[in-house]
Order: structure tokens, then sequence, then C-alpha cells
């Protein structure tokens, strides 16, 4: 088994959005598909969205929660979901 090290991926960073990383892996223009990883703080919301195209997520570390606009937890996804 390998263990995912983040020190050696060339993180990113949008403006104005400092509590989350990003890594673009690879861009297939003609089927408009982008591989891209996150890389969320801990404890650290980010701002309330939605996505406007189909998108997958698998976590590899840590988990991924996701909120209602009110606050409160919806969904919680662990490692491996």
């Amino acid at each position: 088994m390998h263990a995912l090290d983040l020190n050696h991926i060339r993180w990113n960073q949008l403006p104005g959005f400092e509590n989350f990383d990003y890594c673009i892996l690879s861009i297939d223009r003609p089927n408009q598909l982008v591989d891209v990883l996150f890389h969320f703080h801990a404890h650290d919301p980010i701002v309330l969205h939605r996505h406007c195209a189909v998108n997958h997520t698998f976590v590899i570390r840590g988990e991924h929660q996701l909120f209602h606009a009110n606050g409160k937890l919806k969904e919680s996804r662990p490692t491996g979901s």
C-alpha cells in the first residue's frame, strides 16, 4: 500500500479562497473532462456553492462534510467513499 504524500504535489490556490488548495491532474478537452485534486483545510468550511456540472468525489484522507445552507450537517463522507 502506498501513502499519499501531499508535499510532493504542486498545489495552487484561488485568490480569496485560502481554505483549500487544488492541483489539475489532466484536461480532456474533446470529452470536456477535468481531473482535479482538492485539499480542504481541516475544520475550515468552504463557501456554500452548487456545482454546475456532474462531478465525482473520492475521499483520500479525512472526511468530506457537506452542509445545508442553514449550517446543519447534511452528509459526512469518510475516507474511501
